[in-house]
């Protein structure tokens, strides 16, 4: 553009401020502390979840419930519900009824197990990207 004569319009300042250094700082450890207690909490029902196919609880108990409900969760993406007359959502007694969600939930699941399975390892790359595992 430069060559036919034409000028550009002169830049215009970011309106936008950068964070600073400890807003940053700040800002990362909030992200983290969200993402480890998501990460116990996944953890945790996973091995709920574990343990309930493994039939390590008593049918119809609390536990048994719970990793019904977990099974429903990790086969469908929704916890089970039914929905009242006036319109109120509540807990189904069997969760085992099919939501055709299934391809969808098996792709967030099998991505968020790789974010555990990345997360659970504890690698160190170094600046030239040769990494040392510890």
């Amino acid at each position: 553009m430069a060559s036919r004569g034409v000028k550009l319009p002169p830049a215009t300042r970011p309106s936008e401020a950068a964070y600073t250094y400890q807003e940053y700082t700040r800002i990362r450890a909030a992200a983290a502390a969200t993402f480890n207690s998501a990460l116990v909490r996944i953890r945790a029902n996973r091995e709920h979840l574990r343990r309930w196919h493994a039939g390590d609880f008593a049918e119809g108990s609390e536990e048994w419930l719970i990793g019904e409900a977990l099974e429903c969760l990790v086969r469908t993406g929704d916890v089970p519900l039914c929905a009242r007359r006036d319109g109120v959502r509540h807990v189904r007694k069997s969760p085992l009824t099919p939501i055709p969600l299934r391809e969808r939930l098996k792709q967030r699941i099998t991505a968020l197990q790789a974010i555990v399975e990345r997360h659970d390892r504890t690698r160190i790359v170094s600046a030239c990207g040769a990494s040392d595992d510890r």
